[in-house]
Protein backbone atom coordinates (compact mmCIF):
# COMPACT_ATOMS: atom_id res chain seq x y z
CA UNK A 1 0.00 0.00 0.00
CA UNK A 2 1.76 3.43 -0.94
CA UNK A 3 -1.70 6.26 -1.14
CA UNK A 4 -1.62 9.35 0.14
CA UNK A 5 -2.35 8.43 3.80
CA UNK A 6 0.43 10.88 5.58
CA UNK A 7 -0.78 14.11 2.90
CA UNK A 8 -4.16 13.67 3.53
CA UNK A 9 -4.19 14.45 7.04
CA UNK A 10 -5.46 17.47 8.56
CA UNK A 11 -2.29 19.68 9.02
CA UNK A 12 -2.28 19.11 13.40
CA UNK A 13 -2.42 15.39 12.86
CA UNK A 14 0.29 15.56 9.91
CA UNK A 15 2.55 16.97 12.40
CA UNK A 16 1.10 14.50 15.51
CA UNK A 17 1.81 11.77 12.78
CA UNK A 18 5.46 12.90 12.02
CA UNK A 19 6.82 13.44 15.61
CA UNK A 20 5.40 9.40 16.06
CA UNK A 21 7.36 8.28 12.99
CA UNK A 22 10.49 10.33 14.41
CA UNK A 23 9.84 8.79 17.76
CA UNK A 24 9.96 5.11 16.29
CA UNK A 25 13.26 6.04 13.85
CA UNK A 26 11.05 6.19 10.56
CA UNK A 27 11.63 8.54 7.91
CA UNK A 28 8.86 7.05 5.63
CA UNK A 29 5.39 6.40 6.69
CA UNK A 30 4.82 2.28 7.12
CA UNK A 31 1.45 2.46 4.70
CA UNK A 32 4.66 3.54 2.06
CA UNK A 33 7.17 1.06 3.22
CA UNK A 34 7.49 -1.52 0.37
CA UNK A 35 5.93 -5.30 0.11
CA UNK A 36 8.76 -7.23 0.13
CA UNK A 37 10.41 -5.23 3.69
CA UNK A 38 7.50 -6.73 5.78
CA UNK A 39 8.25 -9.95 7.02
CA UNK A 40 5.66 -12.69 8.55
CA UNK A 41 7.45 -14.66 11.13
CA UNK A 42 6.49 -14.23 15.15
CA UNK A 43 9.75 -15.79 16.04
CA UNK A 44 11.44 -12.55 15.53
CA UNK A 45 9.24 -10.64 17.20
CA UNK A 46 10.21 -8.40 20.16
CA UNK A 47 9.04 -10.16 23.41
CA UNK A 48 5.38 -8.77 24.36
CA UNK A 49 3.30 -9.71 27.18
CA UNK A 50 0.40 -9.06 28.31
CA UNK A 51 0.50 -6.34 30.41
CA UNK A 52 1.93 -4.54 27.59
CA UNK A 53 -1.15 -4.42 26.24
CA UNK A 54 -2.78 -3.52 28.94
CA UNK A 55 -0.53 -0.99 29.96
CA UNK A 56 -1.04 0.83 25.93
CA UNK A 57 -4.46 0.46 26.20
CA UNK A 58 -4.75 1.17 29.86
CA UNK A 59 -7.63 -0.96 30.70
CA UNK A 60 -9.68 -0.44 27.75
CA UNK A 61 -9.10 -4.46 26.29
CA UNK A 62 -10.35 -4.37 22.67
CA UNK A 63 -10.22 -8.31 22.58
CA UNK A 64 -13.76 -7.87 19.74
CA UNK A 65 -12.13 -7.90 16.67
CA UNK A 66 -8.88 -10.55 18.16
CA UNK A 67 -11.53 -13.21 19.07
CA UNK A 68 -13.71 -12.98 15.71
CA UNK A 69 -10.73 -13.70 13.41
CA UNK A 70 -10.64 -10.24 12.20
CA UNK A 71 -7.52 -9.75 11.93
CA UNK A 72 -5.47 -11.03 9.24
CA UNK A 73 -1.59 -11.67 8.47
CA UNK A 74 0.73 -9.89 11.06
CA UNK A 75 4.06 -8.40 9.59
CA UNK A 76 7.03 -6.96 10.82
CA UNK A 77 9.90 -5.19 10.19
CA UNK A 78 13.10 -3.18 12.20
CA UNK A 79 13.99 -0.05 12.31
CA UNK A 80 17.53 1.33 11.85
CA UNK A 81 16.97 2.23 15.83
CA UNK A 82 16.05 -0.96 16.73
CA UNK A 83 12.68 -0.46 17.12
CA UNK A 84 9.91 -3.46 15.76
CA UNK A 85 6.42 -1.87 13.60
CA UNK A 86 4.00 -4.92 12.91
CA UNK A 87 0.99 -4.23 10.59
CA UNK A 88 -1.81 -6.13 9.80
CA UNK A 89 -5.11 -5.85 8.11
CA UNK A 90 -8.26 -5.53 10.14
CA UNK A 91 -11.67 -6.37 8.70
CA UNK A 92 -14.21 -3.85 9.63
CA UNK A 93 -16.67 -5.73 12.04
CA UNK A 94 -20.11 -3.61 11.06
CA UNK A 95 -19.07 -3.17 6.79
CA UNK A 96 -17.97 -6.07 6.25
CA UNK A 97 -17.88 -5.31 2.21
CA UNK A 98 -15.27 -2.27 2.71
CA UNK A 99 -11.60 -2.26 2.41
CA UNK A 100 -10.06 -3.26 5.86
CA UNK A 101 -8.42 -1.19 8.69
CA UNK A 102 -4.52 -0.70 8.59
CA UNK A 103 -3.30 -0.65 12.38
CA UNK A 104 0.49 -0.41 13.23
CA UNK A 105 2.28 -0.93 16.22
CA UNK A 106 5.89 0.34 17.45
CA UNK A 107 7.36 -1.80 19.69
CA UNK A 108 10.88 -1.39 21.62
CA UNK A 109 12.75 -4.76 21.39
CA UNK A 110 11.66 -5.42 24.92
CA UNK A 111 8.49 -5.12 24.35
CA UNK A 112 6.64 -1.63 25.16
CA UNK A 113 4.34 0.06 22.73
CA UNK A 114 6.47 2.96 21.51
CA UNK A 115 3.33 3.87 19.12
CA UNK A 116 0.79 3.16 17.25
CA UNK A 117 -2.02 4.26 14.83
CA UNK A 118 -4.32 3.37 12.29
CA UNK A 119 -6.05 4.73 9.48
CA UNK A 120 -9.80 4.65 11.19
CA UNK A 121 -11.73 7.25 11.88
CA UNK A 122 -10.67 6.87 15.66
CA UNK A 123 -6.74 6.18 14.72
CA UNK A 124 -5.53 9.47 15.53
CA UNK A 125 -6.31 8.18 19.01
CA UNK A 126 -3.73 5.54 18.99
CA UNK A 127 -5.96 3.16 20.79
CA UNK A 128 -9.00 2.29 18.16
CA UNK A 129 -10.21 -1.26 18.64
CA UNK A 130 -8.33 -2.19 15.63
CA UNK A 131 -4.95 -1.27 17.12
CA UNK A 132 -6.11 -3.31 20.68
CA UNK A 133 -6.72 -6.17 18.45
CA UNK A 134 -3.35 -6.25 16.29
CA UNK A 135 -1.81 -5.80 20.25
CA UNK A 136 -4.07 -8.70 21.74
CA UNK A 137 -2.88 -10.73 17.99
CA UNK A 138 0.88 -9.99 18.56
CA UNK A 139 0.68 -10.90 22.37
CA UNK A 140 -0.85 -14.19 21.69
CA UNK A 141 1.47 -15.26 18.71
CA UNK A 142 4.48 -14.29 20.72
CA UNK A 143 2.81 -16.68 24.00
CA UNK A 144 1.95 -19.74 21.51
CA UNK A 145 5.80 -19.19 20.12
CA UNK A 146 7.50 -19.15 23.49
CA UNK A 147 5.40 -21.92 24.50
CA UNK A 148 5.92 -24.31 21.85
CA UNK A 149 9.58 -23.64 22.29
CA UNK A 150 9.91 -24.14 26.03
CA UNK A 151 7.76 -26.97 25.83
CA UNK A 152 9.42 -30.45 24.69
CA UNK A 153 7.22 -33.44 24.50
CA UNK A 154 8.51 -36.68 26.72
CA UNK A 155 10.14 -38.97 24.44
Amino acid sequence: MSYQYQENLALDAQQRYSVKLKLIGLDICPYKVPADTWINDPKQWPVFEYQEVFHYLIKHPRTHFFVSGWIQTVFHMKTDSGHYVLKADVKPSWRVTEEPHHPWVALKKSGPVIAAHCNCMAGLGETCSHIGALLFKIEAAVRRVYIKHLYRPPM
